[in-house]
């Protein structure tokens, strides 16, 4: 009996593949590497057209697994990348294969999703603090659970500077001593269950618990699953945003709030810099905690310059976007 992926991939014309924006990869181990590659490899051997939406390549550590990778690309029928050192990866493997007709470099499809306020699930708190009428500063973080829920283990994988729970909760207070009236909101982007090893919500619970009571009523956590429209919609009401979820930080900045990425791979500073914020960007595997809390407390000292220079951008990445998306919509029919 086929799967139920199968039955769909047999009914569709066209098959459309993300990869999440950044699995398609073996950094995240074999098992994940096996699940992107195994779907792609579907709809090529049922004969159906392939087209890999804006995503990141890589890294392939693995000979085999970048074997497999250059394979796919080979076949597909159209594929769109994300970032410029992903798609110098393709013109590289893919030699006299490399078409430009077919090979694009874009942006990531969350620069164009709309905002839609939430119908429910926030607390009367989060709301009051997401007012336009608030006279206090509200900042916002991802506390990625990757990364935090077994700090040592992910420190090792992604080679990290130090240790991320660390980093979140010692950059955490000194961005609340900056200011007493400021407000910290806690975003999850990525739910599990309770306690599971890439759980947001149980990384930002844990984190407000240690920066225990002298923050407690400084500090709140979406608790609620919003959808990303309902999340950007958020976003874009903060003052500014930090986190190592990409596309939770690409839902800010694409919506004007100044943001600052936590990158523990080159994939955060590939698609900022294809959005012309390439500076933007606090590397996790370079600054220990002292340093990325010094950076941090720049950018949201800046956060209003930073406003300024995105108002500029975000219409141009908007026109930029649905472009692509009128491209990808012509490869489809053809």
């Amino acid at each position: 009996m086929h799967s139920p992926s199968a039955r769909v991939i047999a009914r569709s014309k066209v098959i459309l593949d993300v990869s999440g924006g950044d699995s398609f990869t073996d950094l995240y181990g074999p098992k994940r590497f096996r699940t992107m590659g195994l779907s792609k490899q579907l709809a090529l051997d049922s004969g159906k057209k392939l087209i890999l939406l804006p995503q990141t390549l890589g890294p392939f550590n693995t000979a085999g697994c970048r074997a497999e990778a250059v394979g796919i690309l080979k076949a597909a029928d159209a594929v769109w990348l994300r970032d410029k050192g992903s798609y110098k990866f393709m013109q590289d493997m893919l030699g006299a294969d490399f078409n430009p007709e077919k090979h694009r470099l874009g942006l990531d499809m969350a620069v164009a999703l709309p905002p839609i306020a939430p119908k429910s699930g926030l607390s009367d708190t989060v709301l009051g603090w997401l007012t336009a009428a608030r006279d206090f500063p509200v900042i916002g973080l991802n506390v990625s659970g990757l990364l935090s829920m077994a700090p040592l283990a992910a420190q090792k994988t992604f080679r990290l500077a130090d240790r991320h729970d660390r980093q979140l909760e010692v950059t955490c207070r000194a961005v609340l001593n900056l200011n007493p009236t400021m407000r910290l909101l806690l975003v999850p982007h990525v739910h599990q269950a309770e306690g599971a090893p890439e759980s947001d919500l149980s990384a930002s619970r844990d984190l407000k618990a240690r920066l225990g009571a002298e923050y407690a009523d400084r500090i709140e956590i979406i608790e609620s699953r919003p959808n990303a429209m309902e999340l950007k919609w958020v976003l874009a009401r903060l003052d500014w945003f930090a986190g190592a979820r990409m596309h939770a930080t690409i839902g800010a900045f694409s919506s004007g709030t100044p943001t600052l990425g936590l990158g523990y791979s080159d994939k955060t500073a590939g698609v900022f810099d294809q959005c012309g914020i390439g500076d933007h960007v606090a590397d996790l595997r370079l600054l220990d905690t002292a340093a990325l809390a010094r950076v941090v407390l720049i950018s949201v000292a800046h956060r209003n310059e930073t406003r300024v220079r995105l108002a500029g951008l975000v219409a141009g990445l908007r026109q930029r976007a649905e472009a692509q998306m009128d491209a990808i919509a012509a490869q489809i029919g053809t």
